[in-house]
């Protein structure tokens, strides 16, 4: 049996007991993937792909993404599951794609992949964008917003309206032709920022939160190798980076 479960690890590396957050799944039932944690004001949200292969008896098998959301995390009793926010849809094949969730003022937005064969009639990945409410399901605003797409990543900023600022980022293209695409945008998705940043060989791109913006690192190949570049995004302007080091991007922190 397979579920999703929650934990909490301190300073002094002492983890609290996991909590079992989905129903248990046998591997002739589906299972759980492409997995998001953002955690806000000590509020958490959780979400992902769901590949239900049994569906009641039927073994239709479909998938739709889950929305765990908790006001107390470590309170088993505070967690919320809404099943399908994002119902039956195309998931990427081999299940290389993800989903990524991020809490807004008073939205949660996601960004996911899916399999998309429209206008060109060629299968490829493509990422959607989606907002609603904390349980609310089969949320009724999503949209595509990118083709043949890979590494992506979300996170959302406050406007001195307390509006909700989108920063949506991902790969499209492969090898030397591979972009960083970085998408600045207000939840109506109509007013849109978009800058296309040559980046040659990437494989890994990471947002940071920081007081005064997003900070973006992601790898690409230079005259002299790998390399990692840096930029920023903030609420009204996207400052495109530079190189900072030579190497492979892995992961990125920021300490306090």
């Amino acid at each position: 049996l397979s579920t999703l479960s929650f934990a909490v690890v301190d300073l002094s590396c002492t983890s609290t007991e996991p909590l079992n957050l989905m129903p248990p799944l046998m591997l002739a039932e589906g299972n759980y993937w492409g997995i998001d944690l953002e955690v806000k004001d000590g509020e958490a949200l959780i979400a992902g792909y769901h590949r239900d292969l049994f569906t009641d008896g039927t073994y239709d098998d479909i998938t739709s993404i889950f929305l765990l959301a908790a006001s107390s995390p470590l309170d088993d009793d505070s967690w919320n599951l809404t099943e399908e926010v994002i119902p039956d849809l195309r998931p990427p094949v081999g299940q290389i794609g993800s989903v990524q969730v991020a809490q807004g003022e008073e939205l949660v937005h996601l960004i996911y992949q899916v399999t998309r064969d429209d206008e060109t009639n060629i299968e490829r990945i493509g990422t959607s964008y989606a907002h609603g409410k904390v349980g609310h399901d089969n949320w009724s605003f999503h949209i595509l917003v990118g083709d043949e797409t890979y590494v992506t990543e979300l996170a959302v900023l406050s406007d001195s309206n307390n509006g909700d600022v989108v920063v949506m980022a991902w790969r499209e293209g492969q090898g030397l032709e591979s972009e960083l695409v970085v998408t600045r945008s207000d939840s109506s998705m109509q007013n849109k920022d978009v800058e296309n940043i040559s980046a040659p060989g990437m494989l890994e791109l990471k947002f940071i939160m920081t007081e005064r913006g997003i900070q973006i690192f992601h790898d690409s190949v230079g005259p002299s190798g790998r390399q990692i570049v840096y930029s920023l995004v903030e609420v009204n302007e996207t400052i495109i980076g530079t190189p900072i080091c030579e190497g492979e991007l892995t992961t990125a922190g920021r300490s306090l």
